[in-house]
């Protein structure tokens, strides 16, 4: 029976059989928690935390819960159906990282990381993003369509090489390879960097007040300046002409960026000019060079004694006669005293012969009017002239009775055949050994 103060009452105090404990029909709203609810606060108002269609106030409960900053509700927690999983509709800076989208930080600011359009914050992605030193922005990183690669506009500087560059380091620092006007650091190229002294760019001349080496004109620019008194430039590296087989004169430019008589220097010219000359003693047709300096015809007279022991020699008369072909000398070999007008070279019954050349050489070269150097060489005796030409030819005669000793030379000896008054550089080429160095004749 109902009574007052109940809406229905059907005997019983079970719930959910459409009276309900509390005798209130069966149905959210009536303070009964039944089949189907999650709670039941027994009011359909939202926001008191069981909401009207009794559900626990959430996002995804279908209802909109202002008080937990809902915007939508549409019953589920998926995203991207226009509702997404934190009840803000499907969208940029809703928090929410839906298809589409690189970031979402749950707002539309700028320079957070995350841009107002959702994608991370760098130079390509539509947005200005002054924290990464960007002034502009189209969206790519393309180079030469108004907002370069790296998000600068084009202008010299912006490490970019743009359209009329030749090259861009980033900053306007001359010297560095590439100037502060994007060109390549060199001459010409308006920019006065190390090694030059004006750049007038492309107004360089090597007739105006810069020259193409970016110098100022001047003697050894390489430029001849006739209006600065120049007839030649630059200065020759030398003085001289080239060298010739006969005297032939030449023009050189000299110091002072002036045309001058060279030096010259040809066969006969008495210095040896290598690599051209192997020989020059100042005469053409004798003395100690051929006629074209190409073969030295100077040779000393040379010249071998073959000695034998001490115990072959006679106690006199055993000599042998030198001469450098001005002074002869007569030398005896003996172990007692010399014949008049000869040089002892002291011999010993024990001597053996290699002990006799070395007495022979020792005489000979003590012997100071005699131009004539002796080498001792095992049981012999090498001889030269000290004068390189071919007056120490001069044949060796001796009258040693053994046949173990013996003498060869002296021959051999080349040059010296100038005769008087025959043009001369120096003794060895006359025949008379002397040269007057004034008059440059044989004597």
């Amino acid at each position: 029976m109902v009574t007052a103060g109940e809406t229905c009452d059907d005997g019983n105090t079970r719930d959910g059989d459409g009276c309900d404990h509390n005798c209130k029909p069966t149905g959210c709203g009536n303070g009964v928690v039944t089949t189907g609810e999650e709670c039941d606060d027994g009011n359909t108002r939202d926001g008191d935390g069981c909401d009207h269609n009794c559900t626990f106030a959430r996002c995804g409960n279908g209802v909109i819960d202002a008080e937990l900053h809902e915007i939508c509700d549409d019953g589920n927690t998926r995203d991207n159906d226009g509702c997404d999983s934190n009840c803000k509709p499907t969208g940029c800076g809703n928090g929410v990282l839906n298809p589409g989208e690189q970031c979402d930080d749950g707002n539309t600011d700028d320079g957070d990381g995350c841009d107002h359009n959702c994608t991370f914050a760098r130079c390509g992605n539509g947005v200005i993003d002054t924290e990464l030193h960007e002034t502009c922005d189209d969206g790519n990183t393309d180079d030469g369509d108004g907002c370069d690669s790296n998000c600068t506009n084009p202008a010299c500087g912006n490490h970019i090489k743009d359209p009329g560059e030749q090259c861009d380091d980033g900053n306007a620092v001359d010297g560095d390879g590439c100037d502060h006007n994007c060109k390549i650091t060199g001459c010409g190229n308006g920019v006065v960097t190390a090694g030059e002294v004006c750049d007038l760019g492309a107004d360089n001349s090597d007739t105006g007040i810069c020259t193409t080496h970016c110098k100022r004109p001047a003697c050894g620019d390489g430029f001849t300046q006739p209006s600065a008194g120049e007839t030649c430039d630059p200065p020759s590296l030398s003085q001289d002409c080239p060298y010739t087989a006969l005297d032939t004169p030449c023009m050189v430019c000299n110091a002072t960026c002036h045309l001058i008589a060279g030096n010259v220097s040809f066969c006969g010219d008495g210095n040896i000019d290598l690599p051209f000359e192997l020989c020059d003693d100042g005469v053409r047709n004798c003395g100690t060079c051929n006629s074209t300096c190409d073969v030295v015809t100077s040779r000393p007279a040379t010249g071998l004694i073959f000695a034998a022991a001490g115990v072959a020699y006679r106690a006199t008369g055993d000599t042998f006669t030198l001469s450098d072909g001005f002074t002869a000398v007569i030398f005896e070999l003996t172990g007692n005293t010399a014949g008049n007008g000869h040089i002892k070279i002291a011999v010993a019954d024990g001597d053996s012969a290699a002990t006799v050349a070395g007495h022979i050489a020792e005489t000979i070269n003590s012997t100071n009017t005699l131009h004539i150097t002796a080498t001792p060489v095992g049981s012999g005796v090498t001889l030269a002239n000290q004068r390189p030409n071919r007056v120490g030819n001069v044949t060796i005669t001796d009258t040693v009775s053994t046949t173990d000793f013996a003498v060869d030379g002296m021959g051999g000896g080349l040059g010296g055949e100038c005769t008087a008054n025959q043009t001369c550089s120096q003794n060895i080429d006359c025949a008379s050994n002397q040269c007057n160095l004034a008059t440059h004749k044989c004597q």
